[in-house]
């Protein structure tokens, strides 16, 4: 249930309606997307993670930590907290002159970026190829300086609260996957790097090595990256009827080899394109052993 202070705090897409987090959904419950630009969704983050240190956590780990600006690949954002600061940081970054020259703004007081693209006809380029859409560029970048600037405040303000009020130090971690260049804007404010990784990306072993992968996160502040196999690596695993004992030796192996960790996949979700998500789980009376990987389906069971 939606509290009632937090119902206008959701990313909505060019016409006004809630963009809905398609990974997480099912048709019978489907998730909407935080906007990481309105102040209130950021106090409730904040007081998130107040909460989580008085219950005593040791450490926290964020997933989804582009907020915002990773809904621009989803239909968003075109709420007024993201137009209100869009604004400003068009101002902040070119001249009057030139926001008239380069993008045709004549009034940048009250210029809104999706009634620019309506008005271009472009609504439907936004939703299946937005990078082509004018504007795009310094919008992308504008939601990457917001959503970095609120990441500070929040691994600060939580870090100095448990620092303040029970003396001790709470380590941060996010969800980098894949170490790709988007998410790595967050590895100063990390103590480790959790790396949900495509691993059928390129291939399974030999074709492909996870190693360059831990080395890349230690040259970026000798920091460790701890692994786990993304969504649809699991899904495509757990599809096939042979053992996958050996690639996870391998998985381990190269994690050990490289100061590096892996999640032991004692429970796992999941996503098929054809059946959506769908949580695995390990058996971890062979996980334990660390010779033997067999891991069956939940059917029953959606996250």
């Amino acid at each position: 249930m939606i509290q009632p202070e937090l119902a206008d705090v959701f990313v909505i897409d060019i016409y006004g309606d809630p963009v809905i987090v398609s990974w997480e959904s099912t048709p019978d419950n489907q998730y909407l997307w935080g906007n990481t630009n309105d102040p209130k969704w950021q106090e409730f983050l904040l007081e998130q993670g107040k909460g989580l240190v008085d219950a005593g956590v040791d450490g926290i780990i964020i997933d989804e930590q582009l907020g915002t600006a990773m809904s621009l690949w989803n239909g968003g954002s075109f709420g007024e907290p993201d137009m209100t600061l869009f604004r400003a940081y068009l101002k902040s970054t070119y001249s009057d002159q030139e926001l008239l020259n380069k993008f045709g703004i004549g009034v940048p007081d009250t210029f809104n970026y999706g009634d620019y693209i309506i008005g271009k006809n472009l609504a439907n380029t936004w939703v299946s190829t937005p990078w082509t859409v004018p504007l795009y560029k310094e919008y992308l970048e504008f939601q990457y300086v917001e959503i970095l600037k609120f990441m500070k405040q929040l691994t600060n303000q939580t870090r100095n609260y448990s620092k303040t009020t029970y003396g001790k130090q709470i380590s941060f971690s996010a969800n980098l996957y894949g170490l790709q260049a988007a998410n790595l804007i967050f590895a100063d404010l990390l103590d480790y790097y959790t790396v949900e990784f495509p691993y059928m990306g390129d291939g399974y072993p030999p074709e492909s090595q996870a190693i360059p992968f831990y080395k890349l996160a230690r040259a970026l502040g000798n920091k460790p990256a701890i692994t786990i196999m993304d969504t649809h690596t699991v899904a495509d695993l757990m599809s096939r009827s042979t053992s996958t004992s050996n690639l996870m030796t391998i998985y381990i192996a190269e994690a050990y080899a490289s100061r590096g960790a892996l999640f032991v996949p004692e429970g796992v979700y999941g996503w098929r394109d054809a059946g959506g998500p769908t949580w695995y789980k390990g058996d971890m009376s062979v996980l334990g052993s660390r010779r033997e990987v067999s891991m069956v389906e939940e059917t029953s069971k959606a996250r």
